[in-house]
């Protein structure tokens, strides 16, 4: 009867918790994707300034180039990748302000009842009539 489980009043509290740990356990996820792949570009930046870094030195070394122009391109070099960085935070900053404003967006739609009723369905029409 009228006693079980499924005609109990529903504890809005628990929803709101619930729905609450979905969204933490998205960012999450979205944080961690962020984070991989902004890690393997900084890891390939980085791995491809030690190695132009270290072939200046060779060549430095070599008397193929002045030493001044080796720590000229250096710190153009560093300078560059700094900025690269800069651009890759300010960029990932941006993309998670646009997701969570997205993200505020729909669930603000999806609270909103509709302001106009939607048309009654009529037999013999619609997707499955078309089917």
């Amino acid at each position: 009867g009228q006693d079980s489980v499924f005609f109990a009043p529903k504890n809005e509290h628990e929803a709101d918790t619930a729905s609450r740990l979905t969204q933490i356990r998205e960012l999450n996820y979205s944080f961690l994707d962020s984070i991989h792949t902004y890690g393997s570009s900084l890891y390939r930046l980085m791995q491809r300034l030690i190695d132009g870094l270290a072939r200046l030195q060779a060549a430095a070394k070599a008397g193929k180039i002045p030493p001044t122009v080796a720590r000229h391109t250096s710190r153009f070099a560093l300078a560059l990748a700094l900025a690269t960085l800069g651009r890759m935070g300010y960029t990932g900053f941006n993309r998670a302000l646009q997701q969570r404003r997205q993200r505020l967006l729909w669930q603000a739609l999806l609270r909103q009842p509709l302001l106009m009723p939607l048309p009654p369905s009529v037999p013999g029409t619609g997707l499955r009539a078309a089917l």
